[in-house]
């Protein structure tokens, strides 16, 4: 998006041959703040693996949503200090139920072809000040800080661990680390770095594609203004993380109002390139806003929601950014003691029933959901398939269904082209100009399978 600058129009009216009286009119100043107007989305897009229900075809319907409508997942992982506590590092990731749930739950994320985001946290949800390494380790007291070589080797060689099994295609390091390392003493600061300096190396030494990262509570950031303080850990990482939730700002800046809906300000997130520059892209591995009532943000509401999703994208749009993780897709059931009562309703759809929210539509960014989609449509997926893709405007289709419906999407969401079908091989001529398109297939008012259409004459 371009900011524009002030511009005169002048017209010249000529009234008259015989007087030929010139008349300067000057009918318009078009004056334009450097303000955003529009958003152009040019970023990946993901959320949160958090299912409607947590079984098996909870977790199937998951994945198919996730595949037919996002660019990845993330999942989160607490540092178990394996080594530290003497415990075998294929004994910690595999044995035990939720382990096995774990791996098969990746392993399906993998079979899919989504990519995933795995963020590590290293201190503890509720107290982000302190490592979240247990207090006895074998009978004795754990030792408790980077700057001891245990601590400093059982990190790095579990973080080795996480890569090598698991293959992310972005691996967060250390979440929401700003407040450790700014109550931190100069040595642990150091000794921090350097740890997640070598764990970054041996995660390059495995599979050198892994984007590697730690990231920063951005609101904690900006109101305590720790980006100096900071900066030496963005600057090895391969992208400038922040996990951002405008709407509790008052928990980093007493006395400030919750930023929410539509009132989140067009530079924003600018703080981030003015103070550190455009040399790397931008992430934001945990965003949201909920959408019910609570002692946070009284006045959330899906439509607050959903003006804060419209908000973010253009408050981004004149920066670099790689990608945006919504921090849920389904609502969640947090206790209170872990925030449950502003977070459980940041899901994009609503946990159980599945219903999306008013803000399920927008938060669209490069893997478009229609605009057409409502509180009524549920996402799966079908082995539909169509070629050539470009296309010349004709293109053949394979339907494993039939008494289904082909809708075509503009990037505006308007719908360009829709057919009934009801054979399971079909060829149809469209007459559009050259550009991206949406191609979806519904059945019974649902979206059965998506995908992107490239129309090239």
């Amino acid at each position: 998006m371009c900011k524009k600058s002030k511009s005169l129009i002048i017209s010249l009216i000529i009234f008259s041959n015989k007087m030929k009286i010139l008349f300067i009119i000057v009918l318009l100043v078009a004056f334009f703040s450097t303000n955003k107007l529009s958003a152009q989305v040019n970023f990946k897009c993901g959320v949160g693996f958090t299912p409607k229900q947590y079984d098996l075809p909870g977790y199937n319907e998951l994945i198919d949503t996730i595949k037919s409508n996002f660019r990845f997942t993330q999942q989160f992982f607490t540092m178990k200090w394996a080594v530290l506590q003497g415990i075998n590092l294929d004994t910690a990731y595999n044995q035990g139920v939720q382990n096995q749930i774990n791996n098969y739950l990746i392993d399906l994320i993998h079979q899919n072809n989504i990519d995933l985001l795995i963020s590590l946290d290293i201190t503890f949800s509720n107290n982000r000040q302190k490592l979240n390494i247990p207090d006895t380790c074998s009978g004795v007291p754990c030792d408790s800080l980077f700057q001891q070589m245990s601590v400093k080797q059982a990190y790095i060689n579990e973080v080795a661990y996480i890569a090598r099994k698991y293959k992310p295609a972005y691996f967060a390091l250390a979440v929401e680390i700003d407040e450790y390392i700014r109550v931190s003493q100069p040595a642990e600061r150091n000794a921090l770095l350097q740890a997640i300096s070598i764990a970054i190396d041996s995660v390059k030494n495995i599979d050198p594609t892994i984007k590697t990262f730690v990231y920063f509570q951005f609101e904690n950031t900006k109101c305590k203004n720790l980006w100096n303080t900071i900066k030496p850990f963005a600057d090895i990482s391969d992208i400038y993380g922040f996990s951002s939730y405008p709407s509790a700002i008052g928990a980093y800046c007493s006395g400030t109002q919750p930023i929410f809906g539509s009132n989140l300000p067009n530079d924003y997130y600018d703080t981030v390139a003015t103070i550190w520059g455009n040399q790397k892209p931008i992430a934001f591995a945990e965003i949201g806003e909920p959408s019910d009532s609570n002692y946070i943000l009284p006045v959330a509401s899906e439509q607050n929601q959903k003006n804060f999703i419209e908000k973010l994208k253009i408050s981004v749009s004149d920066l670099k950014i790689d990608f945006i993780n919504w921090i849920y897709l389904y609502d969640v059931n947090l206790p209170d003691s872990l925030g449950g009562n502003y977070f459980n309703s940041m899901g994009l759809l609503r946990y159980l029933s599945g219903i999306a929210k008013l803000g399920y539509p927008s938060f669209r960014c490069d893997s478009i959901i229609p605009y057409f989609i409502n509180d009524n449509y549920t996402i799966t997926s079908k082995n539909f398939t169509f070629y050539p893709n470009p296309c010349n405007n004709i293109i053949n289709l394979h339907i494993p269904i039939t008494d289904c419906q082909i809708k075509i999407l503009d990037l505006l969401g308007n719908i360009v082209y829709e057919k009934n079908l009801t054979s399971e091989y079909e060829t149809i001529k469209l007459y559009l100009q050259n550009g991206f398109y949406f191609i979806c297939f519904m059945q019974d008012n649902k979206i059965i399978a998506t995908n992107k259409l490239i129309i090239n004459n």
